[in-house]
């Protein structure tokens, strides 16, 4: 009586040591989906916040212009708030090269990315023209400028915040399958364990 007992008892413990195994697991794996899930959307949200910046500095650059051309001269605010875009755009633009260095960006991203640097830096320099020399032929020429780089920047960000989007898609695909095959395979190691161990 005792031997069975014992028996029974030791196949109870591994019943429930399994069953703390597969949940720890399945935990593990939803865990990781979350953090997963967190990362891209910081991701996409960066590359859309480049497309934002991008049309801010446009839209500065085109204040400035106005008012230099209406009153000879653009307030100190308009170039602060330039300023301030300038900075976390090529903050934002840094960020995302180096996703591309670290491999953790796609080729296709990747070469996005590099294609669209020469319009950033045609942008930024714009920009720092104007602002070392704030008058009528330099924000003209601005103005002029800017249209030749200021719509391709923003094109190759869409299709690069798509790509983003289409990837964190595809990886949520995959780790939803993931999640399901275990989920199954769970439910039927329980079952097997409670027929062989019961």
């Amino acid at each position: 009586m005792k031997t069975s007992l014992r028996s029974i008892k030791g196949r109870y413990i591994l019943f429930i040591i399994s069953i703390l195994i597969l949940i720890s697991a399945y935990q593990l794996i939803i865990q990781y989906d979350l953090i997963q899930k967190s990362g891209d959307a910081r991701l996409i949200n960066l590359a859309g916040r480049q497309r934002m910046l991008s049309q801010r500095i446009s839209k500065n650059i085109l204040f400035i212009h106005y008012e230099i051309f209406k009153n000879g001269e653009a307030g100190p605010h308009r170039f602060d708030t330039l300023k301030t875009a300038l900075s976390q755009w090529q903050a934002a633009n840094t960020i995302l090269l180096q996703r591309g260095k670290d491999h953790k960006d796609s080729p296709t991203v990747d070469s996005l990315l590099r294609a669209n640097q020469n319009n950033l830096h045609q942008i930024v320099k714009i920009s720092e023209t104007l602002i070392a020399k704030p008058d009528l032929t330099t924000s003209e020429a601005a103005v002029q400028e800017l249209t030749k780089y200021d719509r391709p920047f923003l094109l190759l960000m869409e299709k690069i915040v798509n790509m983003y989007q289409y990837e964190a898609e595809e990886n949520l695909y995959y780790i939803r399958k993931v999640e399901l095959t275990l989920g199954i395979a769970t439910v039927l190691i329980i079952i097997l364990e409670f027929v062989f161990i019961f």
